[in-house]
């Protein structure tokens, strides 16, 4: 109860869910005190499960006095939807077998309602999970059932994420010719939404695919398109810092060491990224690197 006290008189964190790997986009919807007496409570700790300020143990600590307000909700619907977002917060801490356990609760409330999004919802999180763990023909399945169960609805949007998921699960298993097909699927449906993020992922995804065939000249024409959608993205998150690198690689096996050269210095140009992704940072040196020697 002090705890729950404490809670109270701390800020709302209101950030979004999202599954990352594959670029997910899945909103955290809050659920009024109009609908019942605890969901601000609920949302609170779920809210606060995603502070940065705070370590893993505390997060689950938050998630599991969440779980204990959900269980005594009368309203299956809200059930179920708080369990989908358990099992969300859950995957984003790396805790599968919770993550598994609130799944399978929210898709036993959703098919006996048949509510088609959550059940499709759930597919799509199992074909990221099998994707994580990298077993393709598993994460292939999943999200093939939630791109059906989408086009049921008529979802187009998620039924191209779908897509380009699909896309991504084919090429890592070098399955080039039909990670293509969907990439085009995928951006069939996108060319008359206004989803700039996904339709830079799809063409980042040919540029990398077409360069894993040999093609250069076809990935930099999709890197060069990727990098045109980039200047449409609000938040640029440090894309155009990746499809740079990407770029000089294709440069780098066509021996354009120069252009390569150009090409990763202009990445460099951001300075907080030693700093903040010192990953991307490490690849760009070490390209650059290359190029020079």
């Amino acid at each position: 109860m002090q705890i729950r006290k404490l809670l109270c008189v701390n800020f709302w964190i209101l950030t979004s869910i999202s599954i990352s790997i594959l670029g997910c986009d899945k909103e955290y919807n809050k659920f009024g005190s109009a609908q019942c007496s605890e969901c601000d409570q609920i949302d609170l700790f779920i809210n606060y499960s995603k502070s940065d300020t705070i370590n893993k143990a505390r997060k689950l600590y938050y998630l599991n006095e969440a779980r204990d307000l959900i269980q005594g909700l009368h309203n299956d619907s809200l059930r179920s939807n708080y369990f989908f977002h358990l099992s969300n917060r859950m995957y984003a801490l790396e805790e599968y077998v919770l993550f598994k356990k609130f799944s399978s609760q929210y898709l036993r409330i959703a098919k006996e309602y048949k509510d088609t999004l959550r059940i499709a919802d759930y597919y799509w999180n199992m074909g990221l999970y099998q994707s994580k763990i990298e077993v393709s023909d598993s994460a292939y399945y999943n999200f093939k059932i939630a791109g059906q169960l989408f086009r049921e609805i008529d979802h187009k949007y998620y039924q191209a994420k779908m897509d380009y998921n699909i896309a991504y699960v084919l090429r890592r298993s070098k399955n080039y010719i039909e990670s293509e097909a969907y990439t085009f699927k995928s951006i069939s449906k996108l060319q008359q939404m206004e989803k700039q993020i996904l339709l830079y992922r799809c063409y980042n995804h040919l540029g990398l695919l077409y360069y894993d065939l040999g093609q250069y000249e076809y990935s930099i024409e999709y890197h060069a398109k990727a990098l045109e959608k980039i200047i449409e993205i609000p938040r640029k998150n440090i894309f155009l810092e990746r499809s740079l690198n990407n770029l000089s690689l294709v440069y780098q096996k066509q021996e354009k060491y120069e252009l390569a050269i150009k090409t990763l210095d202009q990445a460099l140009e951001n300075h907080e990224l030693e700093k903040n992704h010192p990953n991307l940072y490490a690849k760009l040196i070490d390209n650059r690197a290359f190029c020079m020697f």
